[in-house]
């Protein structure tokens, strides 16, 4: 969860600068390119200017008087001159403008009006140090932008070191809590062993009983968050029938639902088989069907079934629900209880369904609930079959 933070708050602020780069990047080319059209159109000027005055053309331009080339360096080929000059002046009038690869090109008009003046000029080394100059920007640019991003990642470590501390000195905490509290309740529950048989005291004994049994659920669905979350879940693929897997696990609890005056039904497609992590199918089998059973008001049904090639679905269904639909996927919520009272009547520590959610999550699976108030509960599993092509 802390890694996924992290990583979403430099994706975010590396995506922002990003932007701010991006624009100050263009912002920089289009005022290099406007200060280099603007010095193309300005030596052109004082080229016409010059000419006036001297009545002579400099030899470093091309200038076409009265459709005739007098002077001008080869910067292009007499017949491309002439071409250029000739599509320029159909489409340009006095003062017009224009670009023809690194020829820039104006349009002029004698102060007595008896000479039209065509004036171009070869920019092409300018335009080389513009594109160096480009290079050079976008190479600071870009310098300046991983710098920021190395400062970003090693201060995105400082920023959440303090939550990831949290986090696990909360995981130390609930292990070794739960392994302290497994010795005293072994104690406690021998030692009402010994007294049970004081009839006398029966009743007292049967609830010291009672509650210490549901101490020890508590503690074992305890530990066994904490494992998941320390990363010491092992998960290991072999090849399997999860059909018969399945069945084995749902067949104990039919004495449990005769017990509890409920039905337990299967409908599971005989001989799947599946890739993946046996232990992991058993647990979140177990304890998807000892919730159905705990909170069901009459009737229970398994399904096991092939979603797709790639995908078997486990699906368990109960009667009667007290989860609003908009509150399903708090169920897997660790201590969630939509009434607390039928919670505590049940004997649930309320980490059975969170314990299965992280299972899942472990095994890249996809489990997911909907609620019908007052109806129906069905919760589904999604599992991936790695042997799938």
């Amino acid at each position: 969860m802390v890694k996924r933070a992290q990583l979403i708050f430099i994706l975010t602020t590396m995506s922002i600068l990003l932007v701010v780069f991006s624009a100050i990047y263009l912002g920089v080319v289009g005022l290099m390119q406007y200060a280099h059209t603007q010095f193309a159109e300005t030596s052109l000027d004082e080229t016409f200017q010059a000419m006036i005055i001297t009545d002579e053309a400099p030899t470093d331009k091309i200038v076409v008087t009265n459709d005739r080339v007098i002077c001008g360096e080869a910067v292009l080929p007499l017949q491309d001159i002439n071409l250029l000059y000739n599509g320029a002046k159909n489409r340009l009038a006095n003062g017009g403008f224009g670009r023809y690869g690194s020829i820039y090109f104006k349009f002029y008009t004698s102060p007595d009006g008896t000479k039209n003046v065509f004036i171009a000029m070869d920019l092409q080394d300018t335009l080389v140090n513009l594109g160096r100059n480009f290079t050079v920007a976008f190479l600071y640019l870009l310098v300046i932008y991983l710098m920021i991003f190395t400062l970003v990642w090693a201060l995105s470590y400082k920023v959440f070191q303090p939550i990831r501390n949290t986090l696990n000195k909360q995981k130390r905490f609930i292990s070794d809590a739960s392994h302290e509290l497994k010795t005293p309740l072994t104690i406690i529950s021998a030692n009402a062993d010994v007294l049970k048989k004081d009839e006398e005291n029966e009743q007292f004994i049967e609830n010291i009983k009672s509650q210490t049994s549901r101490l020890d659920g508590l503690v074992a669905d305890m530990l066994s968050l904490a494992k998941i979350d320390e990363g010491r879940l092992v998960i290991q693929n072999e090849t399997f029938d999860i059909s018969e897997t399945v069945t084995e696990c749902a067949l104990p609890f039919d004495a449990l639902a005769f017990e509890k005056k409920k039905t337990l039904s299967l409908d599971i497609d005989q001989g799947v088989t599946f890739t993946g992590d046996k232990n992991s199918v058993k647990k979140i089998t177990n304890i998807l069907i000892d919730n159905a059973i705990k909170y069901s008001t009459n009737q229970v049904k398994v399904k096991l079934y092939r979603e797709s090639n790639k995908v078997i679905a486990l699906s368990v269904y109960n009667t009667g629900s007290n989860i609003p639909e908009k509150d399903s996927e708090k169920i897997f919520e660790r201590f969630y209880r939509g009434d607390n009272s039928r919670s505590r009547e049940s004997g649930g520590s309320g980490l059975g369904l969170s314990i299965a959610k992280s299972i899942a999550d472990a095994n890249k699976w996809k489990i997911y609930a909907e609620s019908v108030l007052d109806e129906s509960m069905t919760i589904t599993v999604l599992m991936k079959n790695k042997n799938a092509n």
